[in-house]
């Protein structure tokens, strides 16, 4: 059963009558928070491009709550941008130096490249980070064909705060990005994604 479970990069679980899908094999809470096999901090997948070995082809947003790992390998991450072990996160692991830390590779951004949906419409999209430093942090959130969604979280070091916005998404690929080339971004944990009703 181990074995089945860890082949699978989803695990679809019953919860209060609604379907969570986890995507890119990261299991929170319990999982490994490991990169799925293959899977390396740079591996773009969006429009026209084959998903990350590990990714998931679980059902669509349009089913349930979909839960998008930051640490996954699926999604890119840019300049500082990096994964580290944070203790009360889902998978164990977070994506940090997210923001402008002028470092060498220049601001740090995370995209969840694996965002797909088969119908376009309203979605709310919650968003769980962490700030372990002592003043609070923005975070800007860029969705196409939206306005960018700044975000602002207070110092904690308990993952995670959250917040939840509605999106309008296409039909297809729609790549959630969280920046901030002005200052420091807090760390991100993950993302969740469902339909509006």
């Amino acid at each position: 059963m181990v074995l089945l479970a860890a082949a699978l990069a989803v695990l679809a679980v019953a919860a209060g009558g609604l379907i969570l899908a986890y995507r890119n094999g990261v299991v929170p809470n319990g999982g490994s928070g490991a990169l799925p096999p293959g899977g390396t901090a740079n591996s773009p997948v969006g429009p026209g491009q084959p998903a990350a070995p590990g990714a998931s082809a679980s059902p669509p947003a349009s089913a349930g709550v979909v839960v998008y790992e930051a640490e996954s390998g699926a999604n890119s991450f840019r300049g500082s941008a990096v994964v580290a072990k944070f203790a009360g996160s889902s998978g164990g692991r977070v994506v940090e130096d997210i923001g402008n830390w002028h470092a060498a590779g220049g601001p740090g951004a995370l995209r969840f490249d694996a965002v797909k949906v088969t119908r376009a419409g309203r979605y709310t999209l919650t968003f769980f980070a962490v700030n372990p430093s002592s003043g609070a942090r923005l975070a800007i959130i860029s969705v196409p064909g939206n306005r960018p969604i700044h975000v602002t979280v207070p110092a904690g070091a308990v993952c995670c705060a959250q917040r939840t916005f509605i999106v309008y998404l296409y039909a297809g690929w729609n790549p959630v990005t969280i920046s901030n080339p002005h200052g420091r971004a807090p760390a991100i944990d993950r993302i969740a994604l469902a339909p509006r009703s």
